[in-house]
């Protein structure tokens, strides 16, 4: 997932995965070059879809 908007961060949201695999999308090196405070947790890719998709059931799209 890449979402774009949010504090001029962009970012992957690895998939667990991404995340068991290692490498650029998880985090290893995404992590210092967006300057992000750390690594991503597993299950954070529910949480962002859990999130859009109750942005998207509250508009009703």
């Amino acid at each position: 997932m890449l979402f774009f908007g949010y504090n001029d961060a962009i970012a992957y949201v690895p998939t667990d995965k991404l995340l068991k695999e290692g490498g650029y999308e998880a985090g290893d090196e995404s992590v210092t070059e967006y300057r992000l405070k750390g690594k991503f947790k597993a299950g954070i890719d529910k949480r962002f879809l859990k999130g859009f998709k109750n942005v998207l059931d509250d508009m009703k799209i």
